[in-house]
């Protein structure tokens, strides 16, 4: 798979659409109006983009911090350089049936209570008869699991599900099994007749991920436990459940009792007119994780599904529409010039455009009646370029665009390990400075910070953390796991705080190891110019060059190994946190390197390497550490989508910029140069000769992948044409000679 970079432009010959610019008009846009609301009714389309925004500054020099190093976060987080208009026009007031209202506390309790009695009544059934009811009827709505009883019904009746079990052939008339908590957790599912077969579909299968996400979080709260006794059937009603299902949900025993065991239960709860409570910190049952609070953040993702779906159902039919478009217009090119159906060739793609184009301007969005966009909107439709563009899209005005922005609202949010990409404070938003680690640096080896035995050397912060540190034999064969390892020590703690509080840093759960990843970082980065016109700032780490003439041609695990040994050499790192350490700062400086299952043929300045870095690029900057947790082919997959937004095309147009020179530096096409300082005419002659290699491998590999000729198969051709089909040619047969008169 291959990544066909842009032609390269430079930056003053980027299209208008490229550059931010502030707005005409004073006019608040949709993620204002959101963010006016109330948290409990905010949705998020593209969650990973929005984590990239708010981990990463813009790439133009208006967006850089000031160099001063006090540091509050929320107010790192709001300088960010998105243009910002005054709110004159607040959202329109909504009506029961627009926003569902926080169901106060007490009216859960009350709930809960009488939901204690139902089972009190079941297991006085029980009692009598000798076994309780198969279903608890008269579920009462505004208990908990009324509440979450009755999202997952919603959930079940929901447009974007029914159109998912449309594709999967899922027969809705029978029953649903859901199976959550599995173990392990990525193993949950759900089963259906397909064809008269119960079918098994994973939850976590890309193409069933966005459909069924919202609804396997609210099974999962529903069936707390491990194992098979969560398996449940889907609610034909939410005012009806199994009794197990209910009782389970309360930590009320599901196994068979005896009826003096149930008498004795029913009596408690009589008596109590409530469950018993449960602890807080139950791992299966915890109250954060079934609060309200949490009850409105996945019906918040059910919101946003269903206007997910309304939209690619919509983008669906113009891509549709817009292929049999294409059919027409292509006839009328083949049509002579005088007919007035006639289109010139040269303006086929523009009229394809504009009919696209058109076609997002006119065409009409419903809206979830719960949708915070309804703010903006005087009723339940908006026009869908509106949404668009409130959303903060490139407009789309061809298929490629048509087909990148459904793959990118439908893919699944990317997955971030802790710590993202381990930078701590130097990936902030606004990072710490070249400036601010030095501060850092000589608080700690100056000794002013207040603890003793701190390293006077700028280069040992590492050492300093990792002195007596034991790692058991799995976070030795994990770099990641190691550095965790590391980050949870008291020493690395300590070395955290009494940063954050130096520098007046805002604090926050991460805000301690932040501030210890960044002292670890600059630590090992040092030293932070070029030692010479070959070495690089951009490919240099810790003073190792990654992209010297040793490694052009060397898969990515020796350049790895290379750095490690580079480490213990000239850091005095032990080799037991070298791993570490390069891991450390791989991931924030050259996050390609770590990709999982690269191919040994995919080497340091191949085209390949060149698509994997871009790639790679273009994913850390939705979410910073991903990339370390995916494979070569997982981020081969994920770059398929073209940018989809004006940030991620300027910054999947720098990514691009930054692999190919160091294609073009590898293939002998530009001389190192230590600041990348290229002229537009050098980039220019190198993406022209990068397009012509490309070009030249897919000739290569149609041409190896075009079969033999086969004389057999051309002399029955021949054949054929001169007897027809009748003749059996290939069956072996004798024919006699006619006999002698």
């Amino acid at each position: 798979m291959t990544i066909t970079p842009v032609h390269f432009r430079p930056s003053s010959q980027l299209p208008e659409h490229s550059v931010l610019k502030g707005p005409e008009i004073s006019k608040p846009s949709a993620r204002e109006v959101k963010g006016a609301l109330p948290a409990s009714q905010q949705t998020t389309f593209g969650s990973t983009r929005k984590r990239a925004d708010n981990r990463n500054a813009e790439l133009d020099s208006n967006s850089r911090r000031p160099t001063d190093t006090t540091r509050n976060r929320s107010a790192l987080e709001s300088e960010e350089a998105e243009p910002q208009w005054t709110l004159i026009r607040k959202p329109r007031a909504v009506d029961s049936q627009s926003a569902a209202p926080a169901t106060p506390g007490n009216l859960r309790k009350s709930g809960d209570s009488q939901m204690a009695l139902r089972v009190a009544q079941a297991l006085r059934l029980g009692e009598s008869t000798g076994s309780v009811p198969e279903r608890i009827e008269n579920i009462v709505p505004t208990s908990t699991f009324g509440q979450w009883w009755a999202h997952l019904h919603e959930g079940m009746q929901s447009p974007f599900f029914l159109h998912w079990a449309a594709t999967k052939k899922l027969d809705l008339s029978k029953p649903v099994q859901f199976c959550a908590n599995a173990e392990p957790p990525q193993r949950d599912y759900l089963t259906g007749m397909v064809g008269g077969k119960r079918t098994l579909f994973l939850a976590s299968d890309r193409d069933n991920r966005w459909a069924l996400d919202p609804i396997m979080q609210a099974a999962r709260i529903i069936s707390p436990t491990v194992g098979t006794t969560n398996l449940f059937e889907s609610p034909a009603r939410s005012t009806s459940a199994p009794y197990k299902v209910v009782a389970n949900f309360y930590g009320e025993r599901i196994d068979p009792q005896s009826r003096e065991d149930m008498g004795y239960r029913a009596t408690r709860l009589e008596q109590a007119n409530a469950f018993v409570n449960l602890p807080p910190t139950d791992p299966m049952r915890s109250s954060a994780a079934r609060s309200e609070e949490a009850l409105q953040e996945t019906r918040n993702k059910l919101i946003e599904n269903h206007d997910t779906h309304q939209l690619i159902v919509q983008l669906t039919d113009i891509l549709q529409r817009s292929k049999e478009r294409a059919i027409v217009f292509k006839r009328r090119v083949e049509l002579p010039v005088s007919d007035s159906e006639h289109i010139q060739p040269a303006q086929l793609e523009n009229k394809l455009s504009q009919a696209i184009t058109s076609d997002v301007s006119s065409t009409s969005l419903t809206l979830h009646p719960q949708s915070p966009w309804r703010a903006l909107y005087p009723d339940s439709t908006t026009k869908l370029g509106t949404f668009i563009s409130e959303n903060g899209w490139l407009a789309p005005n061809s298929d490629d665009a048509l087909t990148s922005l459904v793959q990118a609202v439908t893919q699944p949010a990317l997955a971030t390990p802790p710590q993202g990409n381990l930078g701590g404070a130097l990936s902030w938003p606004i990072p710490l400075n070249d400036a601010d680690q030095s501060s850092v640096l000589d608080a700690i080896t100056q000794n002013g910070l207040g603890i003793g035995g701190l390293p006077s050397d700028k280069k040992g912060v590492l050492n300093y953390l990792a002195h007596n540190l034991k790692l058991t034999q799995e976070e030795r064969q994990n770099p990641r796991a190691a550095l965790q390892a590391l980050l949870a020590t008291p020493k690395a703690q300590a070395l955290g705080l009494a940063l954050e509080r130096k520098f007046k840093g805002f604090s926050n759960p991460d805000s301690i190891k932040d501030w210890t990843l960044a002292a670890l970082g600059a630590s090992l980065d040092q030293p932070k110019v070029a030692t010479s016109r070959l070495n690089r700032v951009r490919t240099r780490v810790a003073g190792f060059n990654l992209a010297r003439q040793g490694h052009w041609g060397k898969p990515a695990a020796t350049v790895v190994k290379g750095l490690i040994s580079h480490l213990i050499a000239n850091r005095s790192i032990s080799a037991a946190m070298a791993p570490a350490a390069a891991h450390l700062l791989l991931s924030r400086r050259a996050p390609e390197f770590l990709v999982k299952d690269i191919p040994a043929q995919v080497t340091y300045g191949s085209h390949a390497w060149m698509n994997l870095t871009t790639a790679v690029a273009r994913i850390e900057a939705q979410a910073p550490g991903a990339s370390a947790l995916m494979t070569f082919s997982q981020v081969l997959a994920r770059a398929t989508t073209s940018p989809i937004t004006v940030r991620e095309q300027r910054m999947d147009y720098a990514a691009q910029r930054d692999a190919l020179v160091d294609w073009g530096v590898v293939n002998g096409l530009m001389p190192v140069r230590a600041d990348d300082g290229y002229t537009d005419a050098q980039m220019s002659t190198v993406s022209q000769a990068f397009s012509h290699q490309m070009a030249e491998l897919s000739t290569a590999s149609k041409a190896y992948s075009t079969p033999l000729p086969d004389r057999k198969e051309m002399a029955l051709k021949v054949l054929k044409q001169a007897f027809g089909d009748s003749v059996p040619f290939e069956k072996k047969m004798h024919y006699g000679l006619p006999p002698e008169s």
